[in-house]
């Protein structure tokens, strides 16, 4: 991005307009920018920063209250001000942040802070953004009258009876609470409320669908069943998770809904890829579904630039139908040296004979060596050039070059 001599900003927190020519409002401040680089600020949409400083200390721990019903649970107020975490996160481009709670089936509000601020007050920019749900998991709550005794024995078609009726359960008490909040919320509007019930207060707004509700679910199903629960009680939802969300791309599209993902996670299946996390930003993507990728994190806030970049390559590479470049695909290679079957990874694989990589010499020479090979533009004759930490055959595949058998090569390493 090209450095402009100067530039102005006449938002709060947005820039109206940038470039050499901006007509410039006569109220507005001027900058001196002279030799220097503009480039926006990141928003981490899901975070707990502020109120999670080392996961391990309780006492620095504030995500969750008491309970498993608390909407009028407001983050904004046990936001630490004084975290380190806050200005690691900004050296790393990340200016604004949404600090949510978790926890429990209702987690409560969350509010959109900034990175500078000496006091909760000062880092708020808006409260309350949305009411933060859990969506039902369907697992029993644990039994403490058991104590240690073995837990009940019950087969998989038992177990997933139970489940569907604890989630049943949860997601009737769940809308129990919406209705009972609506109806307050007319009972306040009329006039003043004979007891004040500051739960249903704060889950009023959402039952009318004035403030958005971000239901974490990641499993198709899940997601799919907080559509369905959305859409009955006229919610504003954002799924938050959406793990499997490109399974049911079609339906968040149909519906509007948008997505809050984390890439830097493993796959939902065994049967997944290996990178369908990152992958499923590209097929979100491809099928027109409004998403925005977090961190879901405190400590982790600082990396979101690099997992956005990952998910932006991964989204370039891929096609609008889901799939990878011709060669990439999962098709049997048989055959072709000891490898057999699909491969489940489609960036260029290495393999390797006999023996193991040591840990003494410097990993530089072989991030050298990885580097232009998950770019795709080495060659197999380039690698006998290189000097590798290991020792024993090197086998490389391209499969970007279309999985011919003569474009893999060997190189002996003394």
């Amino acid at each position: 991005m090209r450095p402009w001599p100067r530039f102005a900003v006449w938002a709060v927190t947005l820039s109206a307009a940038v470039g050499a020519d901006v007509a410039v409002p006569p109220a507005a401040t001027v900058i001196d920018g002279s030799g220097q680089t503009v480039y926006p600020g990141l928003i981490d949409g899901l975070t707990t920063l502020g109120l999670t400083e080392i996961g391990s200390v309780a006492g620095s721990v504030d995500v969750a209250e008491i309970g498993d019903v608390n909407p009028h649970a407001k983050a904004w107020i046990a936001v630490n001000p004084h975290s380190e975490l806050l200005p690691v996160a900004r050296a790393n481009g990340v200016t604004a942040a949404l600090a949510a709670p978790a926890g429990g089936l209702v987690s409560g509000q969350s509010a959109l802070i900034r990175m500078a601020g000496t006091t909760p007050d000062a880092l708020t920019l808006k409260t309350p953004v949305a009411m933060h749900v859990v969506y039902p998991s369907g697992r029993p709550s644990p039994d403490s009258s058991r104590g240690e005794a073995e837990p009940e024995q019950k087969t998989f078609e038992e177990r997933q009876k139970d489940k569907k009726k604890n989630q049943e359960k949860d997601l009737r008490r769940l809308a129990n609470l919406l209705e009972e909040a609506k109806a307050y919320g007319e009972l306040l509007r009329s006039g003043p409320a004979a007891k004040p019930d500051l739960p249903m207060e704060a889950l009023a707004p959402v039952a009318r669908g004035e403030v958005p509700i971000v239901v974490r679910a990641d499993a198709e199903d899940d997601i799919r069943g907080a559509l369905a629960f959305a859409t009955d009680h006229a919610l504003k939802l954002i799924i938050a998770g959406g793990l499997e969300a490109w399974r049911c791309a079609d339906v968040l599209k149909q519906r509007d809904v948008p997505v809050l993902m984390n890439v830097e996670r493993l796959p939902g299946r065994e049967s997944d890829p290996y990178d369908a996390a990152y992958a499923n930003a590209a097929r979100l993507h491809a099928a027109g579904v409004r998403f925005a990728i977090v961190s879901d994190d405190a400590s982790q806030s600082r990396n979101l630039p690099y997992e956005a970049a990952m998910a932006r390559r991964d989204l370039r590479r891929r096609r609008p139908h889901g799939l990878a470049r011709r060669g990439q695909g999962r098709r049997p290679l048989h055959g072709h040296g000891r490898h057999h079957g699909p491969p489940r990874h489609r960036d260029p694989r290495l393999h390797r004979r006999r023996a193991p990589v040591p840990r003494d010499p410097s990993h530089a020479a072989l991030r050298a060596v990885q580097g232009p090979a998950l770019s795709g533009i080495a060659c197999p004759d380039a690698w006998r050039e290189r000097t590798l930490p290991m020792r024993g055959d090197l086998v490389v595949w391209f499969p970007h070059l279309g999985g011919d058998p003569s474009h893999r090569g060997s190189a002996h390493l003394p």
